[in-house]
């Protein structure tokens, strides 16, 4: 289990003119909800979470949340929100965990190894299910779920009731979720049908030139016909 410490403050107002005020100070607004107490709105030093964020890098952690004149409480983080420009960090969610309370959270997966389908018979690796549902105590709680690919052939895939058991961890998503599988590349299939696409709309170009260039031809032959039927008209008129 990863375990990282986060120092907070309460706060006591809310709204969108105070949020915007405590992000004002190098602050970032954030609210624990409780285990067994009602939420309570916080503010974290914005460098120190996320910097925190860094050091945990996706993966499953529990935080040590120390508030100022409170008792230090454990947490999950439930949600980040940041701008979707700047990247910056808007709002912080926390769920409260007890020590000795199991929890349920989602860990992410890694696939560790190399296959053998991608290896020698031109497969490529399709992950599904990116995270997996857990249940266990805080202390039991993995960074990620290792996943050994090595043996995955094309046509195989690695379900939910086909992972390594954890000492202390339930799977609680469905056994015939499927995790990761071997499929049969189709990248250079692709190239080639665009290939034909562009050929074909090149064909059709050169046919369209030809047409106008057939049009043009007649017309050019209908205005000689009728120039020539001019000039056979002045000559009768004279004679």
């Amino acid at each position: 289990m990863k375990q990282q410490k986060l120092t907070v403050r309460p706060r006591n107002g809310i709204g969108r003119g105070h949020s915007r005020r405590i992000r004002a100070g190098g602050e970032v607004p954030a609210i624990i909800y409780g285990k067994h107490s009602e939420p309570q709105a916080l503010a974290v030093n914005e460098r120190a979470l996320g910097q925190l964020l860094k050091d945990i890098a996706g993966s499953a952690a529990v935080l040590e949340i120390d508030t100022e004149g409170s008792k230090s409480r454990l947490s999950i983080i439930k949600e980040v929100q940041r701008n979707p420009i700047t990247d910056r960090i808007l709002h912080l969610d926390l769920n409260e965990v007890s020590a000795d309370e199991e929890m349920v959270v989602s860990v992410i997966v890694h696939a560790v190894g190399e296959s053998f389908g991608v290896l020698n018979e031109a497969g490529v690796l399709d992950v599904s299910s990116h995270d997996i549902t857990i249940r266990c105590l805080p202390r039991n709680l993995p960074e990620f779920i290792e996943i050994d690919v090595t043996d995955l052939h094309v046509g195989q895939t690695i379900h939910v009731r086909e992972l390594q058991p954890i000492e202390g961890v339930t799977f609680t998503d469905d056994g015939d979720r499927p995790v990761i599988s071997c499929v049969m590349g189709t990248i250079e299939e692709e190239v080639v049908e665009e290939a034909e696409v562009e050929e074909g709309v090149e064909g059709e170009g050169v046919e369209g030139a030809e047409g106008e260039a057939g049009a043009e031809g007649e017309t050019a032959d209908a205005e000689a016909g009728s120039d020539e039927g001019k000039g056979k008209g002045k000559g009768k008129g004279k004679s």
